[in-house]
């Protein structure tokens, strides 16, 4: 994006203050250009301005050359301006004033102003948070900017930060969910399963014993919504994709079978139906409805008492499909630019209890619009710190499904000293799997006066659109 979309996308850049870090850094891949880096200070956002490193001398020997030497006589007096706009403006880009009317007679016109601005792209490499940590990641950057490709050692210098600022604090390996071996005579394992008759399909029963990373801050015996989304995705997904009781009359069986190895959760409706407490688990699933083409899988959670939390997911089959062009052009019109990565984005804990949960310490909260303390929309990247489970690594699915969860909280109208607004089901649709281990949620919250709410998140991973994810609100004063 160009400085001008820079600044319009939030308002917030545009009267902040910014520290200067450099005019002159150079890539040796890229000669032709050289670099601006700035800190905002009120967004926290580390960024570099690419701008065109202009011809400043040629021999005049034609009448060719004497009209080339006028526009390099243009081109230095645009440079002298340059040169002393700082001092009408804390930085030398027309796009940080909002008002060009005032500039001098001798600076560029409007036309010229919308030339510059398209020319000067920026980058943004990081969001970090103060001046301090800024200071330690470029200590030493006046040295490292006159090198010949001191854009080199930025990129490390910035990489070598974000590394650190989201690995893992634990020493040891912690799970959200841990095996569970029941003490009854009659049950030897911590898994079971039986026949329950319908098209032939099974029910599989594992036992979970949740850890202090699946608790949520409403409750602290109460598991957060996300681990029991992702807990009961992995019971989804573990449902044989059985075809033994489908339709026959299909000719032929082995493309069928082909195709349904290629099943796919689009849809996964989840309702917490009461607290899930911080207690041994059942989790079971069955393939409700067997099909070639479409599939409904059911899952459960319950206690030894009573079901805590169900879920239905339908599956497609995929295969390749030949799409026309204009399609493809008009999704991503509809779509837009995807919201900028996680590197970029703020490192923030939901710090609403203190005590261990997963909101606090089994995930990475990153965000790149709005704040966890401000009310209103907010476009947040989130991951999974831990496994859900051991010996497994968290699939596509477990890892939106415990995402999505946030969408209700991260985009808050309402208080968590003030109001109680729990969400007792969660919607997700998926056109895709994620890819890599964020997942970003653009979110925004309704509410009435009714005691009913709406939230509603884009779901977003770093090659674009995967889908959208709805929970309905039941809101509360305290």
């Amino acid at each position: 994006m160009n400085i001008e979309e820079f600044y319009d996308l939030d308002e917030t850049r545009r009267y902040s203050d910014e520290v200067n870090y450099g005019t002159e850094w150079r890539s040796s891949l890229k000669p032709n250009l050289s670099y601006d880096l700035y800190w905002v200070v009120d967004t926290g956002e580390l960024y570099l301005m690419e701008k065109p490193v202009k011809t400043r001398w040629i021999p005049v020997i034609g009448k060719e050359d004497v009209i080339e030497a006028v526009q390099v006589t243009k081109e230095l007096e645009a440079d002298l301006i340059d040169m002393i706009h700082p001092a009408l403006h804390p930085r030398h880009m027309f796009a940080k004033s909002a008002d060009n009317a005032k500039r001098p007679s001798l600076m560029r016109s409007h036309s010229d102003h919308e030339v510059l601005a398209e020319e000067l792209n920026v980058e943004i490499l990081a969001s970090i948070p103060t001046r301090k940590e800024v200071e330690e990641v470029l200590s030493g950057w006046k040295e490292a900017m006159a090198m010949p490709d001191g854009l080199a050692w930025l990129h490390q210098r910035v990489d070598a930060w974000y590394r650190s600022s989201t690995a893992t604090t634990t020493d040891a390996e912690e799970f959200l969910f841990i095996p569970y071996e029941s003490r009854t005579k009659n049950e030897a394992g911590s898994e079971r399963a039986s026949s329950v008759g319908e098209g032939g399909s099974t029910t599989r029963e594992t036992l979970w014993m949740p850890t202090e990373l699946t608790r949520g801050p409403w409750e602290q015996n109460a598991l957060h919504g996300g681990p029991v989304a992702a807990l009961l995705a992995k019971a989804i997904e573990e449902c044989p994709e059985d075809i033994a009781s489908a339709d026959t009359t299909i000719k032929d069986l082995s493309n069928e079978q082909s195709a349904i190895e290629r099943m796919s959760v689009v849809r996964m409706t989840i309702e917490l139906l009461r607290p899930v407490p911080l207690a041994p688990l059942a989790v079971s699933s069955r393939l409700a409805r067997p099909g070639r083409r479409v599939q409904l899988v059911e899952a459960s959670l319950s206690t030894e008492e009573q079901l805590v939390a169900r879920a239905t997911a339908l599956r497609l089959r995929t295969t390749t499909v030949l799409l026309p062009e204009e399609s493809r052009l008009h999704v991503s019109a509809a779509m837009g630019a995807p919201p900028p990565g996680p590197e970029v984005g703020f490192p923030e804990r939901m710090d609403l209890v203190d005590y261990r949960a997963f909101h606090n310490s089994g995930v990475d909260i990153r965000f790149v619009r709005g704040a966890f303390k401000e009310r209103g929309p907010a476009t947040v990247w989130i991951r999974l710190r831990q496994r859900v489970v051991p010996d497994q690594d968290p699939t596509p699915l477990q890892r939106v499904m415990a995402a999505s969860d946030f969408g209700n909280g991260i985009s808050a109208l309402l208080g968590f000293d003030s109001h109680i607004f729990i969400n007792p089901d969660l919607t997700v649709y998926l056109s895709r799997m994620p890819l890599g281990e964020w997942v970003c949620l653009d979110a925004s919250t309704q509410v009435e006066s009714s005691g009913i709410g709406l939230a509603q998140s884009a779901l977003w991973d770093k090659n674009g659109m995967i889908g959208r994810a709805i929970q309905s609100l039941l809101i509360e004063e305290r």
